[in-house]
């Protein structure tokens, strides 16, 4: 009976040591999914931008797409760009639009250029300017996947919007099938009751983004209730060592069902990938040729001044740009509306001071 005992006492301070160690491990290195959400989410995103600046260099046609409730096209913008990111260089041209602008995009060897085929002028300037292009405005392609599309013509530098989103926290993560991840940041409350929320699915293999949705979640209610506004998926191929995008598409929603109200679409026809651009390709000579009359002007001490005029070649070099005058019709009728003015206040003052002289007598 006592040897029972013993065996059954052994056996049950072995389990005890057991569950400790184990306990001990689990602190020292838990589980994948147990591990610090936060920690791991970090690690996951330095390899998805590791990922994207593997884009050194390339040349690619984009085709923009905007559509409506039913897929139809409301607006579609063609553009070639160019860029080689080690040297700074970006190319964007506005090749077919079905709006007004036709514009081209150049920044080199820092000072940008930027030529309104409508408006006949190129302007030269310093790097970086917004240009208030929208859809038509130069795209990073190292962002495509890693914010909405929203915000890819926004000019923004990739390494600013690298940092406002490693500068998320608190990331949490959760495992999917197919090897991939999702990973889930509340980047900040829209109102005292809603909270903005940015999830990311994760491949992990390729370390790219598949998916971005844009959430709001009320503060009372679980995430799995969180309300979609923005979903962008997104296509890669590999290229010239590379993953690189070859279809983003945005679709937005409506707050009260959850229906799409628009959608865009980026499709990328990429000609090379991390091999050498010509270099006429980052020469504003290259926009050209330009039309009889086309003004170049530097815009970058704020003072605009004529470089040239195409088609002149006398009297134009480094002339300040004209002010335009007003008309002399409208300068007189300005004129003649204050003197308009000024004698109803005059004939206002008067008969005031009449009435107050005819008080006293």
């Amino acid at each position: 009976m006592s040897s029972n005992y013993s065996v059954r006492t052994l056996c049950a301070v072995v389990a005890g040591l057991f569950r400790i160690l184990l306990i001990a491990l689990a602190l020292v290195w838990p589980p994948w999914d147990l591990r610090a959400d936060d920690e791991f989410a970090k690690h996951l995103l330095d390899g998805v931008f590791n990922r994207r600046e593997q884009i050194l260099s390339g040349e690619c046609h984009i085709t923009y797409s905007a559509l409506d409730k039913s897929g139809g096209v409301e607006v579609q913008t063609k553009y070639f760009a160019a860029f080689d990111f080690a040297e700074s260089r970006w190319r964007w041209d506005v090749e077919e639009s079905t709006g007004p602008l036709q514009a081209k995009y150049l920044e080199s060897d820092g000072v940008s250029y930027f030529y309104n085929a409508d408006a006949h002028s190129l302007e030269k300037n310093l790097p970086g300017r917004d240009l208030g292009l929208r859809e038509c405005g130069p795209l990073d392609p190292r962002l495509v996947g890693l914010t909405g599309a929203g915000d890819l013509h926004a000019h923004a530098p990739y390494g600013r919007i690298k940092e406002i989103i490693n500068g998320f926290s608190n990331g949490t993560t959760k495992e999917l099938e197919d090897g991939k991840v999702e990973l889930l940041y509340e980047v900040g409350p829209m109102s005292d009751h809603w909270l903005n929320l940015q999830v990311y699915v994760i491949d992990v293999e390729r370390l790219v983004p598949l998916v971005l949705e844009t959430r709001l979640r009320r503060s009372d209610v679980d995430v799995d209730q969180s309300v979609v506004l923005e979903r962008s998926t997104t296509k890669w191929k590999e290229m010239g060592g590379a993953l690189v995008p070859v279809e983003f598409e945005t679709r937005y929603m409506e707050m009260g069902d959850g229906n799409v109200s628009s959608t865009t679409r980026y499709e990328f026809n990429w000609e090379s990938v991390n091999e050498p651009v010509p270099s006429r390709r980052f020469d504003y000579r290259d926009f050209g040729p330009f039309p009889e009359g086309t003004a170049i002007v530097d815009t970058r001490l704020g003072k605009p001044v004529i470089l040239e005029i195409v088609g002149h070649t006398a009297g134009v070099a480094n002339t300040p740009m004209p002010i335009p005058q007003e008309s002399h019709v409208v300068a007189w009728i300005t004129a003649a509306a204050a003197l308009a003015l000024l004698g109803v206040i005059a004939a206002a003052l008067l008969a005031r001071r009449k009435r107050r002289l005819g008080a006293i007598d």
